[in-house]
């Protein structure tokens, strides 16, 4: 009824993390890699899933996982490269970014609230602050938080490692959700796989408080898309 794929490419990184958790890491390399094929905004993953694996592990597996990432990535693009449609594929990895240049995409969010709730009828090409385009200021907030995850993963106790990749991503999506524009209203959906993990990793250590948050953020959502 949806019509959209965001709970495929939410349940391949939640496998990805399970495939952490019993300590297989070529294979949750293996299904990253495949999700964010999938679904192009499993991309936002990519540094801070890269950067867990050097903090938790070594540089030499960060270099195994790298080599099966590119090598499963090469097998899936294969028949785009024999059917020669490989410019096609790179021109769609490159345009997606600019495919619709407003403030917001249906997302409540920031940009929403400023546009006066009218974010798919304001160009983000428009100046705020009068020196930097909405678009680019976006990308500078989002960049400062992202950094705030990566910090967070870098800084973790070897045995907190795990949970703090989780809280990080949960913070890479709430960001690129509410920060960016032409954001759209379902990009916020992988925030259920992660709340729902809170409670598994001892982020929220009451059932109850785990339960509230999953409510709050599925009203959010559902409302967000039903609107």
């Amino acid at each position: 009824i949806w019509g959209q794929v965001d709970q495929f490419g939410l349940f391949l990184f939640l496998g990805a993390i399970y495939f952490f958790v019993i300590e297989k890491t070529k294979l949750a390399s293996i299904i990253f890699t495949i999700a964010w094929l999938m679904k192009w905004q499993n991309i936002i993953f990519i540094p801070i899933f890269y950067l867990f694996i050097y903090r938790k592990y070594s540089l030499n597996d960060l270099i195994k996982s790298l080599s099966v990432s590119l090598g499963t990535f090469a097998i899936i693009i294969l028949p785009f490269w024999l059917h020669r449609e490989m410019a096609s594929l790179l021109n769609l990895f490159t345009i997606n970014s600019n495919w619709f240049p407003w403030y917001s995409l249906n997302a409540f969010n920031g940009w929403w609230l400023v546009a006066g709730l009218e974010g798919m009828k304001i160009s983000d090409k428009t100046l705020v602050l009068g020196i930097i385009n909405a678009k680019q200021f976006g990308l500078l907030l989002f960049s400062l938080f992202y950094f705030i995850a990566a910090l967070n993963i870098f800084l973790a106790k070897k045995e907190e490692i795990l949970k703090q990749f989780i809280l990080s991503s949960a913070l890479v999506v709430l960001s690129f959700f509410h920060l960016l524009t032409q954001s759209h209203e379902r990009y916020l959906f992988h925030l259920l796989g992660f709340v729902i993990l809170f409670y598994f990793f001892k982020i929220e250590k009451k059932i109850t408080h785990a339960i509230g948050l999953l409510v709050v953020v599925t009203l959010g959502i559902f409302f967000n898309m039903y609107i």
